[in-house]
């Protein structure tokens, strides 16, 4: 293929605002399935089996309880006092305090226009506390969730590295 051959890159900021947040989105869940594929990369790793049976079993199950179960393998094959899981522990609580609500609220919640703006409403209980908590959301928004999880996918991948 020659330069004249490839597609050319558009900048986010050359389309539509709603088309740059729609695709921050996809990027940011194809980034958190990333992050999902380091976890059970790193509990078949310490309970040598094939990351793919991992990935099997998970097929149905909530993130958090992927970061529970990563957390439980890691302190019940290596202890508190080891250092992957000081290095791990950090990590996986930001995973589950911050990563994975953000991932739960852009999955669930509801993205609509209103007077020009784009807003995300939280999960709720109900339609109507979804209404009541509606916050603006641009793909910039998305970006820095993407660089989180980012980071958070690349240690995830260098302590794997590091464990075998």
């Amino acid at each position: 293929m020659t330069d004249s051959d490839e597609k050319p890159h558009i900048s986010l900021s050359d389309i539509h605002e709603r088309d740059a947040l729609t695709y921050e989105i996809g990027r940011y869940f194809e980034t958190f399935a990333n992050v999902e594929v380091s976890l059970s990369d790193i509990v078949a790793g310490l309970l040598n089996i094939k990351p793919a049976h991992i990935q099997f079993l998970w097929k149905g199950v909530f993130t958090d309880q992927k970061i529970k179960t990563t957390r439980r393998t890691i302190i019940n094959t290596l202890g508190t006092e080891h250092p992957f899981w000081i290095e791990l522990k950090p990590i996986l609580n930001e995973l589950s305090e911050k990563a994975a609500s953000h991932r739960n609220t852009l999955a669930h919640g509801l993205i609509l226009e209103e007077r020009g703006k784009t807003k995300l409403g939280k999960p709720g209980a109900s339609p109507f506390l979804q209404f009541q908590e509606f916050s603006q959301i641009a793909a910039a928004d998305i970006q820095k969730e993407i660089e989180r999880l980012s980071r958070i996918g690349l240690a995830l991948m260098k302590a794997k590295a590091e464990l075998a």
